[in-house]
């Protein structure tokens, strides 16, 4: 079981005066446990604080005032999904409960049948569960990233050489055909071409792959990599301001912030139809902004949450790995903004 050297920060989103303060009471008798408990009363007001900060865990009621339940409380548990929630109900409904805990809630309560001792749990149970969850998550990503790797040395060790050489024998081949045989010469050319083209092609999927740019120079020379590719043979003009000069902190963080940069630019490049991007990398002591700012057509973020390919979980996921604050913004044809924010020099 999780260990906590500072107060749990909880969030109680009930209606019920009485109730709330029948749950806060229950926390405050917990002995091995130091609450931080904050009460509101709506769905509105809860969204708002947790947008305003971070939670260790939200007590809600299955019914608020403006919430019509399992749907309404599902957005709000998709939008935090690295927050546990343990859903309330005053029904001894076991539907009512699965539904809850389908639609993402970690635990359920029924109003009337917990005390201190099985609110305690519960909150304890649900973090544990998280922690488990977020783990496996974390390491299935690690597992993706050596994945890539061994793909990328696969691609430019063989691949790479086996299309080098085919084109120095296209080159010798060229070289014995007489001069005068111009539409040979021509073929000759246009298939030296298309292998030259699939190694430069070959190259980039390496290093996209796997970044060894980021490993050796750092995260500020990896983006600037990332750029320069793309800026080449994208319509979508990329550009880059900097004040890192090539300070390097924990690889771990740079290789998040890298994986970071690269699926937004990604989601940038297949959905949002913008004309340009900036990226922001500044330091301002030890903490680092880094801010992906595009000019596209943008999204409304509710509706994507749980789509499957737009990688803004993944995107949460390295962030919270790295113990970075991570800010999405986006509206329908205004753009999308990705801000992270991590102390460089706290360790993982």
């Amino acid at each position: 079981m999780i260990a906590f050297s500072k107060p749990l920060k909880v969030l109680i989103v009930e209606d019920s005066p009485s109730d709330a303060f029948l749950i806060t009471e229950f926390l405050e008798e917990v002995k091995d446990v130091n609450y931080n408990v904050q009460h509101c009363e709506t769905l509105k007001e809860a969204t708002e604080k947790l947008e305003e900060e971070d939670f260790d865990a939200v007590l809600i009621d299955y019914n608020l005032p403006d919430s019509n339940g399992a749907n309404h409380l599902e957005h709000i548990f998709k939008k935090h999904n690295h927050t546990p929630f343990i859903v309330l109900t005053g029904l001894a409904d076991e539907m009512v409960s699965i539904n809850a805990l389908n639609r993402g809630a970690k635990d359920y309560l029924i109003k009337g049948d917990f005390d201190a001792k099985l609110l305690n749990r519960s909150i304890l149970y649900a973090l544990e569960r998280n922690r488990l969850e977020e783990e496996t998550v974390i390491r299935i990503l690690a597992a993706q990233d050596t994945e890539k790797e061994r793909i990328a040395r696969d691609v430019h060790d063989t691949l790479g050489q086996n299309l080098t050489s085919a084109s120095m024998q296209m080159q010798s081949l060229k070289s014995l055909v007489p001069d005068d045989k111009e539409e040979i010469h021509s073929n000759i050319d246009a298939a030296l071409k298309s292998i030259n083209d699939a190694i430069a092609e070959s190259r980039g999927i390496s290093r996209s792959l796997m970044p060894q740019t980021v490993k050796k120079f750092g995260l500020e020379s990896g983006i600037e990599s990332i750029i320069m590719t793309l800026n080449d043979k994208s319509e979508t003009q990329f550009e880059l301001e900097s004040n890192l000069e090539f300070t390097r902190f924990e690889q771990s963080k740079e290789l998040a912030l890298f994986r970071i940069a690269q699926e937004s630019i990604n989601n940038i490049l297949k959905y949002a139809k913008a004309t340009l991007v900036e990226i922001k990398l500044i330091l301002v002591e030890n903490l680092l902004l880094m801010q992906i700012d595009d000019n596209g057509i943008g999204f409304d973020l509710d509706a994507v949450e749980n789509q499957k390919g737009i990688g803004l979980d993944s995107i949460r996921t390295r962030a919270k790995s790295i113990g970075a604050k991570l800010e999405i913004n986006s509206k329908e044809n205004k753009g999308t903004s990705i801000r992270v924010v991590t102390d460089i020099n706290e360790m993982n």
